[in-house]
């Protein structure tokens, strides 16, 4: 069962249901992953290492402690150029100092001890931007996914936007039996809107809002509905 020394960490972590086991093992190999998991200590053979342990011991390691940081910290990512293209020079084109134009295809995978996500970008330069992006953290309980779009050309009057869902799961002791999503849009700050819906099983809460409103104005309204039930964990 030494995993940093050969066999993988999740094979080992598939073959334990006991929580009290788990902590042990991450406690062993404490010592290990703060040896070899550093910045200025990593190497290629302990990425997939050190990537497992800080996925799977995360949450046995104390907020304040050094290797904390570390793992929260641990990520690496793959960048794609799927397709671009530029000319420079144009004659009597007054959009940019360069004289250029030209459109790209763009394209990253991030990847880490928190979790992984995809991105992707499509833009014209100066005339139109969009992009879309994907993403799990498992260690703060994050995942969802964003689009946005913009035209740079008249950006400074507000014409972006994008929206997106957010789906929070906490795992901190505090917080465990929530869960919060929240599906959201806006244009600049012409417009954006709100629909929020939260579930709190050891309180027995659900509850439903939405809102919508104009920043540029001012002016938002908000409205929502909550739903009580006396579940085991509040009685």
């Amino acid at each position: 069962m030494d995993w940093l020394m050969g066999t993988p960490f999740f094979i080992i972590l598939s073959r334990i249901r006991d929580p009290q086991q788990l902590r042990e093992l991450c406690t062993r190999f404490y010592p290990l992953a703060v040896q070899h998991c550093g910045r200025q200590q990593l190497t290629k053979d302990y990425v997939a290492k050190c990537m497992g342990y800080f996925r799977d011991c995360q949450k046995y390691i104390p907020a304040g402690d050094p290797l904390a940081a570390i793992g929260d910290s641990f990520t690496s990512g793959v960048a794609l150029n799927l397709g671009s293209w530029e000319v420079k020079g144009l004659p009597f084109y007054p959009i940019n100092e360069e004289g250029a134009f030209g459109a790209g295809y763009y394209a990253s995978v991030p990847f880490g001890s928190w979790g992984g996500g995809y991105s992707q970008n499509i833009g014209v330069r100066d005339y139109w931007s969009q992009n879309f992006e994907v993403g799990a953290n498992w260690i703060d309980g994050r995942y969802g996914y964003r689009t946005g779009w913009s035209m740079p050309l008249v950006q400074s009057l507000g014409v972006e936007g994008g929206g997106g869902t957010d789906i929070n799961v906490p795992l901190r002791a505090d917080k465990i039996g929530t869960v919060d999503v929240d599906n959201h849009y806006g244009v600049g700050g012409y417009y954006k809107h709100n629909q929020h819906t939260g579930v709190d099983w050891r309180r027995g809460e659900v509850k439903s809002m939405f809102g919508v409103g104009v920043p540029f104005a001012g002016v938002g309204v908000n409205t929502g509905v909550g739903v009580a039930f006396k579940g085991k964990i509040g009685k």
